[in-house]
């Protein structure tokens, strides 16, 4: 039971022995063609969701990021010098409670962690 509390979606079928073979891994996958991308958490974007349960039938420990293609980095580049930010001192406070230069900077930043936000501008205050 303890499979229900990690995924809410699954349902009990039937009571008894299943009479279904889950696919093994390696099977032939019936995927639909239509085109709904998914980022999973391998960085790979799958065509759509059916595509998606056909690499999971390898792979159980892999999860959906979120609807739409993976969001890559264009270069392997330290925020800061390399993405041609401006060097003026126009503070912005993240949502991880630190504070950058300025818009251009958290552009850069953003690329690494989709999920950073501006909490505000200005410095981020310390917590007491």
């Amino acid at each position: 039971m303890c499979q229900f509390l990690c995924d809410p979606k699954l349902k009990i079928s039937h009571l008894g022995v299943c009479r279904q073979v889950v696919p093994q891994c390696g099977a032939p996958c019936k995927a639909s063609k239509d085109l709904n991308p998914i980022c999973g958490s391998d960085g790979i974007v799958y065509k759509n969701l059916d595509n998606f349960k056909c690499q999971k039938s390898c792979d159980p420990d892999l999860t959906i990021m979120h609807a739409g293609p993976c969001l890559k980095s264009k270069k392997k580049q330290k925020c800061g010098d390399p993405c041609n930010a401006n060097n003026d001192f126009q503070p912005i406070c993240e949502t991880n409670l630190k504070t950058n230069k300025n818009m251009d900077f958290f552009k850069c930043q953003k690329l690494y962690d989709i999920y950073l936000e501006i909490l505000h501008k200005g410095v981020c205050k310390e917590l007491h």
